[in-house]
């Protein structure tokens, strides 16, 4: 009993630390993007400036999250050991517009 008390303060302490992220906002700008940044980054050579945030689902930990990839928009999936574009399992009509350039 003592150790799921542990488990549950452990888990509610890291959700606490982590940020919800705004639409627009930058990748860099959160502390559970780091990866994904780094991921997109890798995957479109794009620089991290115009990496931004479009869209999220899962709460404060996104599930999947949408974002703008130098002008085109990207889905990402998390999947417990890294982010993996799963733009190409939806329809185009399914993302929402790139965001208007900074």
């Amino acid at each position: 009993m003592d150790f799921k008390l542990v488990v549950m303060v452990g888990a509610l302490t890291v959700v606490a630390c982590v940020t919800a992220p705004v639409p627009g906002s930058s990748v860099s700008e959160h502390n559970w993007t780091e990866v994904l940044s780094s991921q997109v980054q890798f995957d479109y050579a794009c620089a991290p400036d115009l990496i931004r945030v479009v869209r999220t689902s899962g709460g404060l930990a996104p599930y999947n999250i949408d974002v703008d990839v130098c002008g085109s928009v990207r889905r990402y999936r998390y999947t417990g050991f890294g982010w993996l574009d799963v733009t190409s399992l939806y329809p185009p009509s399914a993302l929402p517009a790139p965001l208007p350039p900074k």
